[in-house]
């Protein structure tokens, strides 16, 4: 079974990105970033604004200690700047899109080579 880190600042987002994932078949960790480098999930979903961290900084922290965490970027504000392969990041995807979580999930799962039961 897949696994998977929510860290996001927004209660209702976390419910619903966890309740997305859970459908999907993800085994889901408490929403910490500290548990990337003990759990090495298969997903971090990752609001790139959070209060007093760069979403930059989180990113390059977990591309540090869990390399093969492929990393889904979410944001309630415009995401037309953000750039995955410049950020290295597997997807990006605004919070008022997430009726497509499930297909960017799946497209990202796919080119890993493995598959969430969605």
């Amino acid at each position: 079974m897949p696994s998977a880190v929510v860290c996001d600042d927004d209660l209702m987002s976390r419910q619903v990105l966890r309740g997305l994932l859970v459908d999907a078949g993800f085994d889901m960790a408490i929403s910490a970033l500290d548990l990337v480098s003990v759990t090495r999930p298969d997903v971090l979903v990752l609001d790139v604004n959070m209060p007093g961290l760069s979403g930059i900084d989180i990113i390059k922290d977990v591309q540090e200690r869990s390399p093969d965490t492929a990393i889904i970027v979410v944001s309630a504000y415009g995401v037309d700047h953000l750039d995955e392969v410049a950020m290295q990041v597997a997807a990006v995807l605004p919070k008022t899109d997430l009726v497509r979580f499930d297909e960017v999930l799946s497209g990202v799962m796919a080119e890993r080579g493995t598959t969430s039961s969605s």
